[in-house]
């Protein structure tokens, strides 16, 4: 996969993000010097990147919704402020004329709009019908890069690192801006009790142009959110778009040599494996791996991490 060709800027305050694999694919990591970017398509929760994405309003509601936002503009004691103005800006305003001289009349007012109102309801289904294709179509060109904070979550070792038998590989986010570290675009995940949807309120006020047209981000408001179950995972994200939708449902792309500054082994991983992973390692970089292995506390429900010896 073909990263972005612009400069990156770093958009946290983390040094390192935390890889859980099993033995395997650490090899298959450390070997080819890849990290797999992975579609949602094929993640372990169904509704990853594919939930939410309703209106918080029917057609019947939207006529009576934006009939009310209209009035309100009306009857406001100054004029809203349109930081997008256009065509239903400038009825606003004149109409708020006609009201300074002639008085407000809901009966008439409602007359005026109907029109308008009706123009716009028949869009409903077709605008929400273009919301789920637009989104259809980028989740099928996502590709992510799923990393943690933590390195020491019991959970975490149980369903990512083959049961306590695999490893976590630390990696250094870089220092230096020159080297382009994709790890500077992770993105944390924010984690929600319920689906949101892709229209609020406030929709309303992108119509009239009393708001921009930002549309709440598809990537920010869907990309980077969870069902609160999973907050226990301190997930962080590297997202990128393909060009076009794809039957591989990865990308393995290649990282710096220095991106690995830590190995740490499961409290179950055997010894003749550690032995084979780091001999690998020492055969292929050049630069100080430090090397730990989790053990199980005695006295609580946590792991201690401990340098080992190579």
């Amino acid at each position: 996969m073909k990263l972005p060709e612009y400069k990156f800027e770093k958009k946290h305050n983390n040094n390192y993000f935390y890889k859980y694999t099993s033995f395997e694919t650490a090899k298959i990591i450390l070997e080819n010097q890849t990290l797999r970017y992975s579609s949602p398509l094929i993640f372990n929760d169904p509704f990853d990147c594919q939930a939410g994405l309703h209106l918080e309003f029917n057609a019947e509601q939207f006529a009576n919704l934006f009939i009310d936002k209209i009035e309100n503009a009306l009857l406001s004691n100054k004029p809203p402020h349109f930081a997008a103005f256009n065509e239903y800006s400038e009825i606003i305003l004149r109409m708020r004329e006609h009201v300074s001289t002639h008085g407000f009349d809901k009966a008439v007012f409602i007359e005026k709009t109907s029109p308008l109102i009706t123009a716009l309801s028949h869009e409903y289904d077709k605008m929400h019908s273009n919301i789920l294709n637009n989104w259809d179509n980028a989740v099928k060109r996502m590709r992510l890069l799923c990393l943690s904070t933590k390195k020491d979550d019991i959970l975490m070792w149980s369903h990512y690192a083959d049961y306590h038998k695999g490893v976590v590989i630390e990696l250094k986010v870089a220092e230096n801006e020159s080297e382009d570290d994709p790890l500077w675009l992770a993105h944390p995940i924010r984690y929600i009790n319920k689906p949101e949807p892709f229209y609020d309120n406030g929709f309303f006020d992108e119509i009239l142009g009393i708001k921009p047209k930002m549309y709440k981000s598809f990537l920010d408001t869907f990309g980077y959110v969870k069902y609160d179950v999973w907050q226990y995972e301190n997930e962080w994200r590297v997202l990128d778009l393909l060009t076009d939708s794809n039957e591989i449902m990865y990308e393995d792309c290649k990282f710096r040599s220095n991106i690995i500054s830590s190995i740490i082994f499961g409290c179950s991983c055997p010894d003749n494996k550690i032995s084979e992973l780091i001999s690998l390692i020492q055969s292929k970089y050049s630069h100080n791996i430090k090397f730990q292995k989790a053990y199980k506390n005695q006295l609580e429900y946590k792991l201690d991490l401990k340098c080992i010896n190579d």
